[in-house]
């Protein structure tokens, strides 16, 4: 849990940060528990076009914390992979 906080609180900075440098951009990354279940979201807004809204939930049953935390991590870099929305 405190690393998921701590995960939060970084990505939270990295948007404010890039909303310093760039008014147009919006990046929003989260990962968010419920019992056994992770919610996975991935939102990219950059000048006024939206490239990514990407949401995922895994069955995290019988996962340690450390488990439950690196298989975030690696469904937030998969979404990197992605293709961008044709819009």
């Amino acid at each position: 849990m405190r690393k998921t906080m701590i995960t939060a609180l970084t990505c939270t900075a990295l948007v404010a940060s890039l909303a310093a440098c760039n008014r147009n951009t919006v990046i929003k990354k989260s990962i968010s528990f419920n019992k056994d279940v992770m919610k996975v979201s991935l939102y990219e807004k950059i000048d006024g076009k939206l490239l990514k809204d990407y949401e995922k939930e895994v069955d995290v049953h019988g996962l340690t914390k450390e488990e439950r935390d690196a298989l975030g991590k690696k469904v937030i870099d998969s979404f990197a992979a992605l293709p961008n929305i044709d819009r």
